[in-house]
C-alpha cells in the first residue's frame, strides 16, 4: 500500500489547526506506547513467578489435609452435576473392585443404564485427570486398567456412600 502525500488545503489557520491536531495525536500515541512497553516489561518480569491457576499458591506446598479438602470439593462439585446416577455408580464400582478396565465398567453399567464405551471412557478420563483420584495402569495387552488411589478411598466412600 502506498501513501500519496498531498498538500493540505485551506487557510493558514486551518492548516495550523490540522497540524496541531496531528502533533497532539503523535504525542499521545508516543506516551501510550511508552506506557504499554513499561507494562509489558513488568509482565515479563513477573510472568515466570506466576502460575496461572486460581487455587494454586506457587510459594508454598499444600499439606495432605489441604489436598484432601481440595479433592473432596472437586468430587462433590463433579457429583452435583450427576442427574442420572451414572457418576455415582462408576465411583461405587471403583470402590468395590479397586481396579477395573473401561470395558468392564461399561459391561457393569449397561445392566442399569444406557451407556456407550466412549461416554464412560471420557467420564473415567475426567475423574482421573481433573479430579485426580484414579491411577492408570497399562496392562501388557495394551489395555488401561484404572484403580482408585488408596489415599482417596475414604473420601469416595464418605461421599458416595458405598457399603
Amino acid at each position: 500500500m502506498s501513501f500519496v502525500s498531498r498538500p493540505i488545503r485551506g487557510s493558514r489557520d486551518q492548516i495550523r489547526e490540522k497540524s496541531s491536531h496531528f502533533t497532539d495525536f503523535a504525542e499521545n500515541f508516543c506516551s501510550f506506547v511508552k506506557q504499554l512497553n513499561l507494562l509489558l516489561e513488568i509482565l515479563n518480569r513477573t510472568k515466570s513467578k506466576i502460575i496461572y491457576t486460581e487455587t494454586f499458591d506457587s510459594y508454598r506446598m499444600r499439606s495432605p489435609s489441604e489436598i484432601k479438602r481440595v479433592i473432596e470439593g472437586r468430587l462433590r462439585s463433579y457429583l452435583s452435576r450427576d442427574r442420572t446416577g451414572i457418576r455415582r455408580e462408576v465411583l461405587r464400582l471403583f470402590v468395590k473392585t479397586r481396579s477395573i478396565t473401561i470395558a468392564e465398567l461399561v459391561f457393569e453399567l449397561q445392566k442399569q443404564f444406557t451407556v456407550t464405551f466412549h461416554a464412560i471412557a471420557s467420564m473415567v478420563g475426567i475423574i482421573a485427570s481433573r479430579i485426580g483420584i484414579l491411577h492408570s495402569i497399562r496392562n501388557p495387552d495394551g489395555v488401561n486398567s484404572y484403580a482408585l488411589k488408596e489415599k482417596y478411598v475414604e473420601i469416595v466412600i464418605g461421599i458416595v456412600g458405598v457399603c
